[in-house]
């Protein structure tokens, strides 16, 4: 992290055979480079690092740092719409470059919702959904590389299969999986027979 030099007050360096201290200039980029880290690990869905930056930070009411952090606060609060119209909003030009892959997070978390449930939708209601403009390339991509999104999450580890198209239906693979039945019995006579020992010792 490139905190420790865009931060640091001063340092002690050499003058004859004394250490003084010599005042350093904050770095005209410093609150710009930290916008951009925390817009990194926001669109990595690295919520609890972004969290854990912001803290560190002093002035949180720069534009730099303050676009991340309200562009968060949409994301955490399902604010959607308002992310994607923010991309005009960006202090400066380095800012767009995350956020194509925000938006691939975000969708990502909108399509394990989707799949959790519904078992299938319309292609225009899933696109909507996902915040695509139409049944168009980029939403057909994403629902077929759904299949390897689902094999990397950790969340999916689990599923064997993605999406599938079918006519002018999406459908998404179940989640329910078998139960584990635990005899309880055993547990319940445990503990009354601990309740009747304790009444007795009382």
């Amino acid at each position: 992290m490139l905190r420790p030099y865009y931060s640091i007050k001063w340092v002690l360096a050499p003058c004859s055979l004394n250490l003084t201290p010599r005042g350093l200039q904050a770095s005209v980029r410093q609150h710009s480079i930290m916008g951009l880290y925390l817009m990194f690990l926001l669109a990595k869905g690295r919520i609890h690092d972004f969290h854990t930056e912001m803290e560190q930070m002093e002035d949180l009411e720069n534009r730099y740092v303050k676009f991340p952090i309200e562009l968060e606060r949409d994301v955490i609060e399902g604010r959607f719409s308002k992310v994607w119209s923010a991309k005009k909003d960006a202090p400066n030009d380095q800012y767009l470059f995350f956020f194509e892959s925000l938006l691939l997070t975000i969708r990502k978390d909108i399509g394990a919702c989707l799949q959790s449930s519904y078992q299938s939708l319309s292609q225009e209601e899933a696109a909507k959904l996902l915040f695509f403009s139409s049944n168009d390339g980029d939403f057909l991509k994403f629902v077929e590389a759904n299949v390897r999104i689902a094999m990397c999450s950790e969340k999916w580890l689990t599923e064997q299969q993605g999406w599938k198209l079918s006519g002018n239906s999406v459908l998404f693979p179940s989640t329910s999986s078998s139960k584990n039945v635990v005899n309880a019995q055993p547990m319940i006579d445990q503990t009354l027979l601990y309740a009747h020992e304790l009444e007795r010792i009382i």
